[in-house]
């Protein structure tokens, strides 16, 4: 009996390891745009949506907030992560990046290339990795030339509780154009809430 309930202990548990490697593209609903440190980001890239996503050896977001660095210093990396439904070594990773310094207190932040402090990014890669050098596509936004503009809203910023919350929206050009991506990418409907550890 008691090999029987470990062979079961065994399946079940290959079969949760099983079901986070092989992650589909699954979009869900932006998360709503709160102001209570609940741990949420989500956007939408090019009208799609997107919120991090990780498997177990990929966090979905990374999160900084110094006060004390470059009068306030934001910096927040999002991933979504997945596999190919008809090739499981094909996988995807797109990242939606946000830098700013000088952000000290709630109000509007621009994303425009004049303001070296600031900077809103976005990259996507597809891989075989079965092959680690075979870039099927590497798309980013942030070579000499590229232009950004938008903004960020920080619609709290309360160091006492340890919140910073806010949204954004940004248009991304690339100067010279990369075959299979587009020269310009929209992101827009922003939104964080995060805790400031």
């Amino acid at each position: 009996m008691k090999l029987t309930r470990i062979g079961m202990a065994c399946l079940i548990f290959v079969a949760l390891i099983s079901n986070s490697c092989s992650w589909k593209d699954v979009r869900s609903e932006l998360p709503d745009a709160t102001q209570e440190g609940k741990g949420t980001f989500g956007c939408k890239v090019d009208g799609r949506v997107f919120v991090p996503r990780s498997s177990l050896t990929r966090p979905g977001i990374s999160f900084s907030y110094d006060p004390t660095w470059n009068g306030g210093t934001l910096s927040i990396k999002a991933k979504y992560w997945f596999r190919d439904s008809k090739n499981i070594n094909i996988a995807t990773t797109e990242n939606v990046s946000i830098s700013l310094g000088r952000v000290s207190e709630p109000g509007s932040y621009s994303f425009d290339n004049e303001d070296s402090s600031s900077y809103g990014g976005y990259s996507i890669w597809t891989q075989n990795e079965k092959d680690s050098m075979a870039l099927i596509r590497h798309c980013y936004y942030d070579e000499i030339g590229d232009t950004r503009s938008g903004i960020l809203n920080i619609t709290k910023l309360d160091l006492n509780k340890g919140i910073i919350a806010g949204t954004f929206e940004f248009t991304l050009t690339k100067k010279s154009p990369v075959a299979a991506c587009n020269p310009i990418v929209k992101i827009t409907e922003g939104r964080f809430d995060l805790l400031i550890r």
